[in-house]
């Protein structure tokens, strides 16, 4: 007589989800533990001000670029395990009337202070920093979140001149 674990007598849907909270854990852990990725960026975005050895630069490429995609277009290798695509970082200032939201960017990395953090694909950040295994203070916590956001403000599609 075989005995089957319990996990395989629920639905598909429940294998699907089980499978992609593995996954985002796995790469959140890799992520989060693993060695930095060099900075890449699109041609056709803006070269950030600040170079590609920016702090903003390889925080993004180690921390969000799985998800949201080296160019930031949310065409990451994690996508597809997912519930929601990524949205496109290139064009925060575009879809706000010309303004980099600076604040609400912020706020949506850090985590902490957002009612609802979407539907919790993306890790709350100023926790992941500051229960690193480096134990990062607040202000090294606010330091990494904003150099991300002035990296991702340097990266925004500008409209041809």
């Amino acid at each position: 007589m075989t005995t089957t674990h319990a996990i395989w007598n629920t639905s598909p849907r429940r294998h699907v989800t089980a499978f992609a909270t593995c996954a985002a854990i796995t790469a959140l852990t890799i992520l989060l533990w693993g060695p930095a990725a060099p900075a890449v960026r699109a041609d056709a975005l803006q070269a950030p001000a600040t170079g590609g050895r920016d702090l903003g630069a390889t925080l993004f490429a180690t921390h969000c670029a799985a998800c949201h995609g080296k160019d930031a277009r949310g065409g990451g290798i994690i996508t597809s395990a997912l519930r929601h695509t990524p949205p496109d970082l290139t064009r925060y200032t575009a879809r706000n009337g010309g303004v980099f939201p600076r604040d609400r960017v912020y706020r949506s990395i850090d985590g902490r202070d957002v009612a609802t953090h979407g539907d919790r694909d993306m890790p709350i950040w100023g926790d992941a920093f500051s229960k690193s295994r480096k134990g990062l203070s607040e202000a090294e916590v606010k330091e990494r979140i904003e150099a991300i956001v002035r990296y991702l403000e340097a990266i925004q599609e500008r409209a041809a001149e």
